[in-house]
């Protein structure tokens, strides 16, 4: 008979009826209670695991972040492949944004972190950072291979070319004021792409 890992389905069970709890009524001085409550388990189980509400909301956007990262593709090893790479990229990026799930996190942690800079710092950091830490990566690398001959620092045009590939429709979703902000994400991924390193994409 296998053995049950009891601190592992502490976990599973705190982050199920924390995510739900937080998609329900938001994060609050009550949250560890009321996911204790809602989980079968004990302030203090919940505490030995993730600490205080901070911890536990930290691991819950982490596991969502995880659920929808992108990652880099494979590294290509010419500049056409290069720069299909990055459009690839952004062309996964969009579609990700246009799930409504997404949508609806991205809205729910904007308006807590208005109350709470802590979660807002969690949430930029597992979200927006890791993005712009892969987008980083993949310009430095183009760089490195000679495939994006100027532009500055890879940090710098990873910011410019999230921004642009976000542009105004994110926002505009976030509000409520469309259901599919991108509806041909590939097309606008190059676009932004052919626009800020116009003069090198191949």
């Amino acid at each position: 008979m296998p053995l049950i890992d009891i601190s592992q389905s502490v976990v599973e069970r705190t982050l199920s009826a924390a995510r739900t709890r937080f998609f329900e009524a938001g994060f609050d001085p009550d949250f560890v209670p009321q996911v204790a409550q809602a989980a079968g388990l004990l302030v203090s189980e919940i505490e030995r695991h993730f600490g205080d509400g901070h911890g536990l909301m930290r691991a819950v956007i982490e596991r969502e972040a995880d659920a929808i990262r992108i990652g880099l593709p494979l590294l290509p090893r010419t500049e056409a492949e290069y720069w299909q790479t990055v459009v690839t990229y952004g062309t996964n990026l969009l579609e990700l944004l246009n799930r409504p799930e997404v949508i609806a996190l991205d809205r729910l942690l904007h308006a807590q972190a208005l109350r709470d800079n802590g979660l807002g710092a969690v949430f930029f950091e597992c979200t927006y950072g890791r993005c712009l830490q892969e987008i980083h990566e993949m310009l430095a690398f183009g760089q490195s291979a000679g495939f994006i001959r100027d532009g500055g620092p890879p940090e710098h045009l990873a910011e410019m070319l999230l921004a642009a590939w976000e542009g105004m429709a994110f926002p505009r979703a976030r509000l409520g004021l469309t259901t599919r902000p991108y509806p041909a994400p590939e097309h606008w991924s190059a676009a932004c792409v052919y626009t800020l390193f116009k003069g090198q994409v191949w």
